[in-house]
Formats: structure tokens, sequence, C-alpha cells
């Protein structure tokens, strides 16, 4: 009988392990594939036709020679952390810094593809006629967002589906504008390259304002960046100058403490600086 009980816990225990085990490979075989998609959709709108699982797989690596690295160092425990995180962050980092720079070259570029637009109406041409000319005569990334909303009217696509992907890819309050004016002006039937023309110029007052409110606060930016990287400049010196007083600091845990309370007191005044000086202008 013993042995029975013993044999049925045993069974049920290991139907129990294993139904959970297929779970969780399940699990993050669902949730590996669906980082992976997006992540290959972010490089394709890039226009990095680049593999996102060797991206992975390199950032792995990455990763996992850090870690070598800092085991045969033998540096301490802080470091290696830091280190870590660094090439943990580094990747999405870059990509977001990527992605925001892009989009900062479209904007700026838009005021030329209106202007573009507007001369082509003006030579009796048609609106698809005018964005695929805009395709050919623009840079990237100009170039490529129109080159992709040029193969969406060919493959039968309506101009305001095609622009509404073409907004959705890269939202901005200047391109809802642009958009704005070509469908009224598709619809309404009126003179369409004198609103592109408008458009365009409030378009360039709005980036010359903006230019000129960046360098106005230039310095308080440059202020905040400085005061937010003193202290660790200074914990850099002290480390090197009196290594016995910065070790309590790692080895304490009133010293984790006060570490902490230094990150979040650092990063609420750079948070509070960085929302004083950066001044949106209205479009």
């Amino acid at each position: 009988m013993a042995w029975l009980i013993i044999l049925s816990i045993w069974l049920l225990s290991s139907i129990l392990m294993g139904g959970a085990w297929v779970l969780f490979k399940r699990l993050v075989a669902h949730v590996e594939h669906k980082y992976e998609v997006r992540l290959q959709k972010g490089l394709t709108e890039l226009f990095m036709f680049l593999s996102a699982r060797q991206l992975l797989v390199l950032w792995l690596c990455a990763l996992l020679f850090m870690l070598l690295a800092m085991i045969v160092l033998q540096r301490s425990v802080f470091v290696s952390m830091c280190c870590l995180l660094a090439t943990l962050a580094l990747p999405p980092l870059g990509y977001r810094h990527l992605v925001r720079r892009r989009r900062q070259r479209f904007v700026a570029q838009l005021p030329d593809a209106c202007m573009l637009i507007a001369n082509a109406l003006r030579t009796g041409s048609s609106i698809s006629n005018a964005l695929f000319f805009v395709r050919t005569h623009a840079a990237a990334p100009l170039s490529q967002e129109f080159s992709i909303l040029a193969r969406s009217l060919r493959l039968g696509a309506s101009l305001s589906e095609a622009l509404a992907s073409l907004y959705q890819r890269l939202p901005s309050d200047e391109l809802e504008r642009v958009v704005t004016g070509l469908l009224l002006g598709q619809d309404s039937g009126g003179q369409q390259a004198r609103l592109l023309e408008k458009i365009a110029a409030s378009l360039r007052a709005r980036a010359q304002l903006s230019r000129r409110v960046q360098s106005l606060s230039a310095q308080g930016r440059l202020q905040g960046n400085v005061m937010s990287a003193l202290p660790f400049f200074l914990s850099a010196a002290l480390w090197f100058l009196e290594p016995a007083a910065m070790r309590q600091l790692m080895h304490s845990l009133f010293g984790w403490v006060l570490l902490g309370s230094m990150l979040l007191l650092i990063s609420i005044g750079h948070w509070l600086i960085y929302k004083t000086v950066r001044i949106e202008v209205p479009l």
C-alpha cells in the first residue's frame, strides 16, 4: 500500500513538473517570437535590413563576454553590475536614439517636400505623380518613406490610407499638418499648391524658432548635465584618494542606502532640470 502511494505521488509530481516545463517553454517561445517580431519590425522601419535573431545573439554574447571579463579582472560587485547594466541598456538606448534622429531628419525635410509637391502641382501633375516626384528628388529618410507611400498607392490603397499609414510610422505635429493639407486639398479641390506653400512657410518658421530656443537653453542643459555628472566624478576621485572610506559604502547596508538615495535624488534633479529647459514650440 505504501509503495502504491509513493508511486502515485511520484507520477503526479512528474506530470505536474512536466506540464509546468512545457508551459514554461511555450511561454518563453511566445515571448521570444513576439519580441523578435517587434524588433524586426523596428529595424525594417529604420531601413536596417538585418536579422533580429542575429542581433539578439550578439547582444547575449556581449553580456556573457562582459560577465567573464568582470570575473577574470576580479572587479567589485558594484562595478560589475554597472558594466552589465550598461551593456544591457546600450542597444535599446541606441535604437531609440536612431529612431529619434531619423524622425527629426524627416520633420526637417517636410518643408522641402511641401514645396516639391506644390511645384509639381503647379505644372499640372496629379497628387500621385507629385508624390512620386518627391520620392525621386528627395534625400533619405524622406525618399524612403515616400517610396513606401508610392508603393502603397500603386498597390491600390487610397491616398488617405497611405497617408494614415505614413503618420502611424512617424507621428508628429508637422506631418499631421501636411497630411491634413493634402487631404483637404484633394477633397475640396482648392488651391492645394498655395496651401502647401503656406504649410511649408509655417514649418520653416517653427523650425527656426525651435533652433533659437535650443540655442538659448543650451547653457541650462549643459549646467544640468554638469551638475548631474559631478557627484559621479567626485565619487571616482574619492575612490582613488580614500579607498578605505569609500569601501564602507559597498560593504554596509547604510552605504547601499546612501548610494540608492544619491542616485534617486540625482535622477529627480536631472529630470526637473530637463523639464525646465525643454520648451515646446507651438505649431
